[in-house]
Formats: structure tokens, C-alpha cells, sequence
């Protein structure tokens, strides 16, 4: 009898803990789409930081003179971009990668005034990736 009541107490722990790996994977689940769902609009609000930092390095152009010219630089970023989520492994903590492109611009003329409102050369380009993982708390972090 009581080798019984082992074994059935071993079935019962055993039966807990495979239902604990089943509702631990369909949460998991469940926080990935969570996650899915909710990416787009972090990327969409960090393509609007980027583009406020944008303007605000076009505004501060430290211009300087290059003979009968003046020339300033500034550092912009693509609007287009990329976003997808991911599971990392093995913590199953959803992760979202983000590309876009960022550009070293130069403008010039004869006064910082008309080289302010010329149109930016792009002189670099280069590939941007950031990664961000998502909280218990259900959010997006760098």
C-alpha cells in the first residue's frame, strides 16, 4: 500500500508540473502576440523621437568656413524601417529588432543662412539596427 500511495503521489507531481509547462507555454504565447501587437506603434513613436532629434540637429549646425564658403554638418535618419519581433532563447523574453538608416548630410554656402536653407548632400549612410526587449510589465524597452 504505501509503495501505491508513492507512485500515486509521484503521478500527481508529475501531472502538476506538466500542466505548470502547459499554462507556462500558452502564456508565453499569449505575451509574444501581446508583444507582436504592440511593436508597431513603439516603432512608429521612435521614428518620431528620431525625426524631433532630426530637426533639432538641423537648427544646431555648428558652421565652418571652407574658403569663400560655409559648410555644417548634420546627422538625419531614413523614415523607412523595418520592425520584428522574436522569442529570444531560452528565456522566452519577446525581443524586437528595428533597421532603419542613418545619414551624415552637409550643407554649404556662401552664408549660414542660405547653406542653413539649402538642401542637404548625404556624404554616409549607414545601417542602423536596435534591439529592445519587452517587460513583465508589458512594455517596449531599450
Amino acid at each position: 500500500m504505501r509503495a501505491h500511495g508513492i507512485c500515486l503521489a509521484t503521478f500527481i507531481i508529475l501531472t502538476t508540473a506538466s500542466d505548470l509547462r502547459v499554462a507556462a507555454a500558452a502564456e508565453a504565447v499569449a505575451v509574444l502576440g501581446e508583444a507582436e501587437q504592440r511593436f508597431p506603434a513603439f516603432c512608429d513613436s521612435w521614428m518620431r523621437r528620431l525625426a524631433a532629434r532630426e530637426e533639432f540637429n538641423q537648427r544646431n549646425i555648428k558652421w565652418r568656413e571652407r574658403g569663400s564658403e560655409v559648410e555644417g554638418v548634420y546627422i538625419g535618419y531614413s523614415s523607412d524601417h523595418t520592425c520584428t519581433v522574436k522569442t529570444s532563447k531560452p528565456t522566452g523574453v519577446p525581443v524586437g529588432r528595428m533597421v532603419y538608416h542613418e545619414y551624415r548630410y552637409r550643407k554649404r554656402g556662401s552664408a549660414a543662412d542660405t547653406a542653413a536653407a539649402s538642401k542637404g548632400e548625404v556624404v554616409d549612410k549607414v545601417e542602423i539596427t536596435e534591439i529592445f526587449r519587452y517587460t513583465a510589465a508589458g512594455e517596449w524597452v531599450y
